[in-house]
């Protein structure tokens, strides 16, 4: 009777744990469609406009031209913009009146975005018909001689996400990013610039959020904070617990300055308890400020009611337009007087009634910008219901190519495939926003949708990290996006199986998927050319399984004998156990030797963190060269927690590690991307064991998945389902001797 283990397998809990699914309000449908309807839309083709900055974008014929949107002339009537499903308005310069043609363009605001995903706005051109939502004009009048407005009250937001803390409350909903953690007694500054500053029309105010990280459980409070503004004193907090702390502080006059400033944080550690952590999130500076363009530019909010002109000064010449973006999706333009200062500056006024507050951008016209790119696009090519597949390979549009191979050696073996770009996905399902999400909605739609049978396979191929936009600066990039859900031990963690766990209801898969990581189209290629050579191999399959067992508790090495077990007659077991080694370099050699001889199945049974095998790191990426198996790739069990942690920021896991091997290593590892307990890895590994080898010409990702949703209808818990994750192709047939 082997005993039911209650403590996690991991050696450590790691410092850097993965971010939050931040709000957004990017989701839904596909161009002219709802969320998972079956509709095409009207039009044949669209131009996908993306931005990467706010204000007056402006497109030129020839750059409609230049990215393929190629109607010439191009009526105007037949223009519609939107974002997100919303149209926008356009104001269109035509020559005549009718159509757009050389030396003719459109303007349109363009909104920031800024979510975890994406710093890119995308905006969608059609020909759909109708009237074009036009940008509308009114004038800005000035009457009467009432002195003008020449301040108005500004935010100043200063955020910087460089940590994250994967047990945020809250999350993923809630924001998990960080700018800075501090352990008392410390103090640390966080230095700013402040464009302008008028107190003669009130006090500031600095806003701040913090958060406390520790909690003693004994001590209230636990957290002790100095604040301070330039080396004055302006809060003393205190408070108690894991617990967000949004405080709004007035400011004594005098203490900003116009420029250079600095925001201190002080945490003396004399609170009683033994740690005391606060993270800073974000702070702001809300002040009077004069309405003076920096940079050629000013956007200001003007409050309700308000009955006197504005003014508005800094302007190096008399070429200034103003747009009242109130409404981003309809902003309006309005007509200001110029007035010439002294000094050779000038300025705008105008006066524009409101019972609302309203917000305007004043800017010179040569700060009217280009889109960041366009690209055309066919909509609805994915919700043709006439589409069918047993094995969907998704992937970024640049790596099918490469991927091709591979889909021609499924289409061999009888499966309908669809290779199907990423980028189309969220097109089509998320109004070209690289969330997530739409990858579930595509798959939801295409199990339910199209041509039956449904969906078996998916094979996502691309690296994927949970610092989706790079902020930590490693350079790897989410090519195809890693999910993130909750489990009790990890907090956010990688999770591919909520791809396929398509109703909702539950965690149980719908669809056997795969991982494979890859960073550009040589290593698609790389990763593409293994699996053909191992599955057209003709040569005889080892008949040996490799079972390694960790020292650190009997129970490992007493599971790997079970694991023996339960292997046909056709196979040998090999054991090595920690536990008989007092070279562990030796136990390392051993290992190598074992997988270069040839092993059908190769299991860990232990603890083990991203990277490694057991606290002596027997097993890592760095031994992976001294493997020569490139005839003898063997499949990998892992039974530990993390060695599937596929999103890391910046390298691989060591499941990836033996996968992506060019000519060695693993042609599949499946493990786990989180936290686990051992008698739920046991339950697993025989099952897994009893499906791997039963010998009826089951796919990998038969044996996965059936393997965990059986120990999951065991007892295991969801997070089972949710971390363990196949690094390989799930439509590889598994290869047993004979």
């Amino acid at each position: 009777m082997k005993p039911n283990r209650i403590l996690p397998l991991a050696l450590w809990l790691m410092a850097v744990l993965p971010i939050t699914v931040l709000s957004t309000a990017c989701s839904g449908g596909g161009s002219g469609s709802t969320k998972g309807g079956g509709a095409t839309p009207a039009t044949t083709f669209q131009l996908k406009i993306s931005t990467q900055s706010q204000g007056l974008m402006q497109v030129a014929f020839e750059d409609l031209k230049a990215a393929g949107f190629t109607q010439d002339p191009l009526p105007v009537s037949a223009l519609q913009l939107t974002t997100q499903g919303q149209p926008v308005a356009l104001k269109i310069s035509s020559a005549n009146g009718q159509t757009l043609q050389a030396g003719d363009h459109f303007q349109f605001y363009a909104q920031s975005v800024d979510t975890q995903y994406t710093g890119t706005n995308v905006y969608w051109l059609s020909t759909g018909g109708g009237t074009p939502n036009s940008m509308g004009t009114r004038g800005g009048t000035v009457s009467g001689n009432a002195a003008p407005l020449t301040v108005f009250y500004d935010t100043l937001h200063l955020e910087q996400n460089n940590l994250i803390w994967s047990f945020t409350p809250g999350a993923p909903a809630a924001d998990a990013w960080f700018w800075q953690s501090l352990t008392a007694p410390t103090a640390q500054g966080f230095p700013f610039q402040l464009a302008g500053l008028s107190e003669a029309e009130g006090a500031s105010t600095l806003n701040l959020c913090l958060y406390g990280k520790t909690s003693s459980g004994t001590v209230s409070p636990d957290h002790h904070v100095i604040v301070s503004l330039n080396g004055t004193q302006v809060a003393n907090l205190g408070w108690t617990g894991i617990t967000e702390e949004i405080l709004s502080i007035p400011l004594p006059l005098g203490v900003l300055t116009p420029g250079a400033n600095t925001l201190s944080l002080s945490l003396p550690g004399d609170t009683g308890a033994a740690v005391d952590t606060v993270l800073l999130n974000y702070f702001e500076i809300q002040c009077w400020r004069p309405l003076l363009a920096v940079g050629g530019q000013l956007a200001f909010t003007i409050p309700a009611n308000n009955p006197l002109p504005v003014q508005v000064g800094g302007f190096l010449n008399s070429d200034v337009l103003l747009l009242d973006v109130t409404n981003p999706l309809n902003p309006t333009l309005i007509t200001p007087s110029i007035g010439n200062d002294n000094g050779g500056t000038f300025h705008i006024l105008f006066q524009d009634p409101s019972s609302t507050a309203r917000t305007y951008l004043a800017f010179r016209p040569d700060l009217i910008q280009a889109p960041s790119s366009m690209e055309t696009w066919q909509p609805g090519v994915l919700k043709n219901i006439s589409n069918a597949a047993d094995y969907i390979l998704i992937t970024p549009r640049v790596f099918l190519q490469a991927a091709q191979p591979l889909c021609d050696l499924r289409k061999s073996q009888g499966l309908r495939v669809k290779a199907v770009a990423v980028e189309d996905i969220y097109n089509e399902f998320g109004y070209g926003f690289p969330i997530p999400d739409s990858i579930q909605t595509f798959l939801a739609f295409a199990s339910q949708n199209w041509v039956k049978p449904a969906p078996t396979y998916v094979l996502l191929l691309g690296d994927a990290t949970y610092d989706y936009r790079n902020w930590k600066g490693t350079g790897k990039l989410s090519q195809v996006p890693c999910h993130l859900s909750i489990t009790a031990q990890l907090g956010l963690t990688p999770d591919d199986n909520w791809y396929v766990a398509l109703d909702r209801v539950d965690e149980i898969p719908s669809m056997r998927i795969g991982r494979l990581p890859s960073a550009n189209p040589n290593q698609v290629a790389q990763m593409v050319q293994k699996i053909l050579q191992y599955e057209g191999a003709s040569n005889a399959v080892p008949s040996t399984a490799l079972l390694v067992a960790d020292n650190n508790d009997s129970t490992f090495q007493v599971e790997c004998d079970y694991l023996a077990g339960l292997l046909p007659s056709s196979v040998n077991a090999q054991k090595i156990y920690l536990s008989q080694y007092t070279n562990f370099t030796q136990c390392t050699l051993d290992i190598v030797s074992a997988i270069n001889l040839g092993m059908v199945l190769t299991t860990y049974n232990g603890h083990g963190d991203i990277t490694d095998w057991a606290g002596e790191q027997v097993f890592n990426a760095s031994y992976i060269p001294l493997l020569n198996n490139a005839n003898n790739l063997t499949s990998m069990l892992m039974l530990n927690c993390m060695n599937a942690f596929f999103a890391m920021a910046g390298e691989y896991c060591l499941a990836e590690a033996v996968v992506q091997a060019q000519g060695k290593g693993a042609i599949a590892a499946f493990g786990s991307s989180g936290l686990g307990y051992e008698w739920e890895n046991d339950l697993l590994g025989e099952q897994f064991f009893s499906l791997f080898f039963a010998g009826n010409n089951a796919t990998i990702g038969d044996v996965c998945t059936q393997a965990k949703v059986a120990a999951y209808k065991e007892g295991a818990s969801a997070d089972l389902l949710r971390t363990f994750t196949l690094i390989g192709d799930p439509a590889t047939r598994v290869k047993l001797p004979k």
